[in-house]
C-alpha cells in the first residue's frame, strides 16, 4: 500500500459543471505531517523577508530598533506582533520542524548561539523554506 501523495479528480453531477461553468479539477491529497511541513516552509520564507527588511538582533525577540530574532520575525510574520503573549501553534510547530531539519538546535538555539549574522540567518531560513515549500507558496 503506497502511502506518498494521492492525485484524484473531484467529481460532480454533469449538470453543476454546466450551469456554474466549472472544470473538473486535480487535488493532491497530503499527510499531514507533509501539510505541516509546508506551512512552516511558507511561515519561514515570509519571517526571512521581514528580517530582511527590518534587521536582526540575538537574545531578544524585538529590539527598540524594530529588529527581531528568528522567532519575533516568525510571530510578526504570523500576526503582525513580534511579542504576542504566547506563542502560537503555528511558529511551535515552524520550530519543531526547524529543530529535526536542524539536527540538534531548535530556533531560539540557533540565533542567539550558532548564528553569526543576519546573511546567514537569511540563507538558513530560505534553505529551509526551500526545502519545505519549494514552490514558494
Amino acid at each position: 500500500m503506497s502511502t506518498g501523495p494521492v492525485e484524484f479528480t473531484l467529481i460532480l453531477d454533469e449538470s453543476e459543471f454546466k450551469t456554474k461553468g466549472l472544470q473538473p479539477k486535480k487535488y493532491r491529497v497530503v499527510s499531514r505531517k507533509e501539510a505541516n511541513e509546508r506551512n512552516a516552509g511558507r511561515l519561514m520564507r515570509k519571517a526571512a523577508a521581514i528580517l530582511k527588511d527590518r534587521g536582526w538582533v540575538k537574545h531578544t525577540q524585538l529590539s527598540l530598533g524594530g529588529k527581531m530574532c528568528m522567532i519575533g520575525a516568525l510571530h510578526f510574520a504570523y500576526c503582525g506582533n513580534a511579542t504576542p503573549r504566547y506563542m502560537n501553534r503555528l511558529v511551535q510547530l515552524t520550530d519543531d520542524v526547524f529543530s529535526q531539519w536542524n539536527g540538534t538546535s531548535n530556533i531560539p538555539h540557533y540565533n542567539d548561539y550558532v548564528a553569526e549574522n543576519k546573511d546567514e540567518v537569511i540563507e538558513k531560513m530560505l534553505k529551509f523554506s526551500n526545502e519545505f515549500d519549494p514552490q514558494g507558496g
